[in-house]
């Protein structure tokens, strides 16, 4: 077998996200995330147009998959196609940011687990912060209170020891 080709990829899939996916490239690929893969479930404005610079520079890889419940659908897809480039692979929505507490790389996070097959990261969930419209700016910038940590996890799996995303 092949050495993965990327340490650590995110995968997502969106549905007219346009206001916030560039933001949300961005910071993940700022924090160590290399590729980041994203399925178009049938926005208005495709995905490939909103992050076509992204695209150019090879940060992210887009699909166009329709249809209605095709998360996991999409999550398996991209395990099957693009797990064996990578150590270890992201599943997040969109609305969902990786904080870090104390390294500024994901990267780092994970080579203190590389023994194990995946880490869930538990959600902290973020309140409004006051707002009563949508601010102008960055989510990450906008909505800093915390309502406290939720029982809700995300995954992050080393593709080599998955079988599927749940269906």
């Amino acid at each position: 077998a092949s050495l993965p080709q990327h340490y650590l990829g995110l995968c997502a899939i969106a549905r007219d996200e346009t206001p916030f996916l560039r933001e949300w490239v961005a910071y993940h690929h700022y924090i160590g995330f290399e590729k980041i893969i994203i399925y178009d479930n049938d926005s208005a404005i495709p995905v490939q147009d909103v992050l076509e610079d992204f695209l150019e520079q090879g940060v992210c890889e887009s699909y166009t998959i329709l249809g209605e419940a095709m998360q996991f659908v999409s999550y398996n897809h991209c395990l099957e196609q693009h797990g064996p480039d990578f150590e270890w692979l992201a599943f997040f929505d969109l609305d969902e940011f990786l904080c870090l507490k104390a390294d500024t790389d994901a990267r780092v996070l994970l080579r203190d687990y590389e023994q194990h097959s995946g880490l869930g990261v538990n959600w902290d969930v973020f309140s409004s912060s006051g707002h009563l419209d949508l601010p102008p700016g960055c989510v990450t910038e906008n909505f800093l209170e915390s309502l406290g940590y939720s029982t809700t996890s995300k995954s992050i799996v080393r593709p080599a020891k998955t079988l599927r995303s749940k269906d």
